[in-house]
């Protein structure tokens, strides 16, 4: 029996790992600016069946035209591509009758200030925070310890400021309120509010918890061990994370909780935390699948296919997982200095078997630009083994074995001077 799924936002990467399945159509909602910017058109996949043009972020112009799709395909599942599509596709899937994360929480995971609320309510561990309005807001927040001020309502590590003495906070203010999406396809230029929150910086290390939950009960979880550089900038993940169990099975509680105070009903939770002494500390979460390839670690190292098991999910059938892990994964994002490429050396290491992915989107005469955002990285490399130790030795050797090379001299600086350093962020 064919199913139709509808998604909100194009999923591309989700679409190709499914392209193998006979019993799936999908049909793609997307806003017009978006269908274009990132030039839909050229996908063709044939269990990609139609495209529709119309508004999802803070609009509600779809309704119309997903009751009058339902009338004629009767959807089995309603998938959100991005964060953006988040709130649109819970609403989506109560006006259908379909698996959905419910609207409490699709609400509360777009919007980082009524995510701490909830924590606060929930006694979910999470840091001191406030919602900023005007530059005395933030004025009146900031006290003896650093402060992140960041966008409450934006993805990606946009406009994150770290606030370390009382003489940052002008420049951090004009940093994070003047941070655009301009050019980034991932959301309409059309007018959407900005808000901000100011919220305690967390010293320690990152994780984030990958989990399925299913009728309200989570039935899936992985923990990523992260590794951020400059402007919180993520550069690796490893999944599953070497952790002490007992710091698992806390973390594990809490995001259980988490789920319960959010009444998640339906869907993935791509939940992230800070690891202070041993204490964690909710920083964000997200109610769509994982970016930055994680799927493709959880998909390795748990011998699942997430993407299958995701959509299976939410067309109400019970997902074929795996809980125990029988390898271990990781991604790389290679991280050079700024400047004019000249030539990358060591691509050959890259063809290994045990590197089971990836990507450069620079070539020689590009200009790499300063680190300020995730979407400034310019490749990745995955790679797989039996144990985090064997796992690290082979990042290591990649990284020493792959150098990017830039022009003799840039207006970042000179060949000279990026030869004597680390070609990647540690």
């Amino acid at each position: 029996m064919i199913k139709n799924i509808l998604t909100v936002g194009f999923p591309r990467q989700l679409i190709e790992a499914l392209a193998h399945r006979d019993d799936l159509n999908f049909y793609v909602l997307e806003e017009e600016e978006l269908y274009r910017n990132n030039r839909v058109a050229q996908y063709e996949y044939p269990i990609m069946k139609e495209v529709i043009l119309t508004e999802y972020m803070h609009s509600e112009a779809f309704k119309d035209i997903v009751r009058e799709l339902d009338a004629r395909l009767k959807f089995s599942a309603v998938i959100p591509a991005r964060d953006y599509a988040v709130r649109a596709s819970a609403t989506i899937a109560e006006m259908l009758g379909l698996p959905g994360l419910g609207e409490k929480a699709a609400r509360c995971l777009t919007h980082k200030a009524l995510l701490r609320e909830i924590c606060a309510e929930y006694n979910i561990p999470h840091p001191r925070f406030k919602k900023i309005e005007s530059l005395k807001d933030l004025q009146e927040f900031v006290l003896d310890k650093p402060v992140i001020f960041k966008p409450a309502n934006r993805q990606a590590s946009l406009g994150i400021s770290k606030i370390e003495r009382r003489e940052d906070i002008p420049d951090a203010w004009e940093y994070t309120t003047s941070a655009q999406e301009d050019g980034r396809r991932i959301v309409s230029t059309r007018q959407i509010p900005k808000e901000y929150i100011a919220e305690e910086y967390i010293e320690g290390f990152e994780v984030s918890i990958e989990s399925f939950v299913q009728g309200g009960h989570p039935i899936f979880h992985n923990i990523t061990v992260k590794t951020t550089g400059e402007n919180f900038i993520e550069l690796q993940h490893v999944a599953p994370g070497d952790l002490d169990p007992a710091l698992q099975d806390s973390l594990i509680q809490h995001k259980e909780n988490f789920i319960r105070a959010l009444s998640v009903q339906d869907g993935t939770l791509h939940s992230e935390w800070k690891i202070d002494n041993g204490s964690p500390y909710i920083i964000e979460c997200a109610g769509r699948t994982p970016g930055d390839c994680i799927v493709d670690l959880i998909s390795e190292s748990y011998q699942f296919n997430f993407y299958n098991e995701f959509c299976n999910l939410l067309c109400g059938e019970t997902p074929q997982i795996q809980n125990h892990p029988t390898r271990v994964s990781a991604i790389r994002f290679f991280t050079p200095h700024p400047g004019v490429l000249k030539e990358i050396q060591g691509l050959e290491t890259l063809q290994q078997p045990d590197i089971i992915a990836f990507n450069l989107t620079v070539k020689p005469g590009d200009t790499i630009a300063p680190l300020r955002s995730s979407w400034d990285r310019v490749g990745y490399f995955i790679v797989t083994a039996q144990s985090h130790k064997d796992l690290n030795h082979r990042i290591e050797d990649v990284l020493k074995q792959v150098t990017f090379v830039l022009e003799e001299a840039t207006e970042y600086g000179k060949e000279s001077d990026y030869a004597k350093s680390e070609s990647f962020i540690r």
